[in-house]
């Protein structure tokens, strides 16, 4: 067996069976951002069989201060190209499969049915819902991980367990408020790297099944590296939760919205360019700096998220809605449109839409 694992292979909790187990093994990890590169650098590292990535997003400048698996040449690179090939130098015996696109309740099964882990890298609620429905749906283990600023927090959702409770136990609709990203609210390097590595442990002692590895089911773990606060708490399955309440059969898959709960109206890509025929029609790029470096948006108006709390600033930027009829909000990803959205609806008179899936799926 590869000289690779030998110092793995002498922990009695290991041991050559186990690393037979992770050899055989089968892993969606879903993102390659902050989360997803110390996720894959140490599962391939550890002897993961094959990997599954979904990742459609490309390499920007602003992702490597804490996504270690790319480096300054890699700018403008497809994540998930960049990842095959740096997965295969750090271990060949490893299998990558990379999906160029964003995980939907179409696709969702298909990518993930004959997996035996799947790993929640993403960085937005519609997403960890949707991972959350087809963990419990096909009775697969989830490994939850979140970041933000100086804090982080990691789950497993054991949802091939009846008695386990879920994400949606904790959380039975995406929250209202203060949803932000990294690119909104901040991250520091290093907290990406604890968290993803946390996950990537989380990940290979579920695979091993050794009962002296205890694992962090229906448990969330807190961490507050600023002041170095770390506590966790059990999360209690709820008899009338929206998914594990339900029988797995019955479960229908669905890209659970923000939109809808807020009365926002969303649009793809072919609806927006039908919209940018009209004369009155303008675009709201609320993207801040550096970020419109990485991918622009013709003729569109920027208007930076983190201005738009500010009534001066809303004052001064009046002129811009006064003669359009419709206006459409964009952001990365299409989730910090939706909050610009919400602010927006307050001050102007018009129609709002959000493009789904942000400048990244355009």
């Amino acid at each position: 067996m590869n000289e690779q694992y030998s110092r793995q292979i002498i922990l009695p909790e290991v041991g050559i069976n186990g690393q037979k187990k992770l050899l055989n093994s089968h892993v969606l990890c879903v993102g390659a951002g902050g989360l997803g590169s110390p996720v894959l650098l140490y599962l391939a590292s550890a002897g993961i069989g094959k990997i599954t990535l979904v990742e459609a997003d490309q390499v920007s400048q602003s992702n490597l201060g804490r996504q270690v698996l790319f480096g300054a040449r890699d700018q403008g690179i497809k994540k998930g190209a960049v990842a095959k090939k740096r997965i295969e130098y750090l271990n060949n015996e490893v299998e990558l499969n990379w999906i160029d696109d964003f995980i939907n309740s179409e696709n969702a099964i298909s990518i993930a049915k004959e997996c035996d882990v799947i790993v929640d890298c993403s960085d937005n609620f519609i997403t960890k819902f949707l991972l959350n429905d087809l963990s419990y749906k096909l009775a697969i283990p989830l490994v939850f991980g979140s970041i933000s600023q100086f804090e982080g927090q990691v789950a497993v959702f054991e949802n091939g367990n009846n008695s386990s409770a879920c994400y949606r136990c904790l959380y039975s609709d995406i929250p209202k408020s203060n949803i932000q990203n990294c690119a909104e609210a901040g991250i520091l390097g290093p907290v990406a790297g604890i968290i993803g590595s946390y996950q990537a442990l989380e990940t290979i002692k579920l695979i091993l099944q050794n009962e002296k590895l205890k694992v962090l089911s229906s448990r969330i773990l807190h961490m507050d590296l600023r002041s170095n606060d770390f506590f966790s708490y059990k999360i209690h399955k709820k008899s009338e939760c929206p998914t594990c309440s339900i029988p797995r059969k019955n479960l229908k898959l669905k890209s659970v919205s923000f939109v809808t709960s807020c009365n926002i109206n969303s649009i793809n890509t072919q609806e927006l360019k039908s919209l940018l025929t009209q004369d009155r029609t303008i675009v709201i790029d609320v993207r801040e700096g550096d970020e419109l470096l990485e991918q622009k948006f013709e003729n569109a108006i920027n208007l930076p998220l983190s201005k738009l709390h500010d009534e001066d600033y809303l004052n001064e930027i009046r002129h811009y809605f006064t003669n359009a009829t419709d206006a459409v909000v964009i952001c990365k990803s299409g989730i910090r449109s939706q909050k610009a959205i919400a602010i927006l609806k307050n001050n102007f008179t018009c129609n709002f839409y959000n493009l789904t899936g942000g400048i990244a799926n355009y």
